[in-house]
């Protein structure tokens, strides 16, 4: 005699987490006694963590150089993007993106043809692994 056994798993929790281009890596926060990945449950949720992706410049604003064509795929959005928001410019085929300026940096990455950040899905286990590995790398391990 056969038997069968229906198992229902609920849906695993997504998360998000900042992805530096530039580092290729996972963004992390430090501080003097913590480490840890930068994650959220939703995309928006990782919006005040911008401050980590300016920190890996070394002026406080950002610049891109290059005209509106080599930037981005829609030069006109793009212009409309920067006029509207105060904390872009462009002139002299540069775009700023000015400092510390989480909601601008936010709006035009997704337009630029080679972002500086992206946000990636991210499994529980990989970022119990994540901060199981800085816990040992910078001697927080309680265990």
């Amino acid at each position: 005699m056969q038997s069968y056994q229906l198992v229902s798993f609920a849906d695993e929790v997504k998360f998000y987490a900042l992805w530096s281009l530039k580092q290729q890596d996972w963004i992390k926060q430090y501080d003097e006694c913590f480490a840890g990945l930068i994650y959220a449950a939703s995309p928006e949720y990782l919006k005040p963590y911008m401050e980590h992706v300016f920190s890996e410049f070394d002026e406080p604003n950002i610049v891109l150089q290059g005209t509106l064509d080599s930037l981005t795929e829609n030069p006109i959005l793009m212009q409309s993007l920067i006029t509207t928001h105060a904390g872009l410019s462009y002139s002299q085929d540069q775009l700023r993106i000015q400092a510390w300026d989480d909601d601008a940096l936010f709006a035009i990455n997704s337009m630029l043809k080679q972002p500086l950040f992206e946000i990636r899905e991210i499994a529980l286990d990989e970022i119990q692994g994540i901060e199981k590995a800085l816990e040992k790398e910078y001697g927080y391990d309680y265990e």
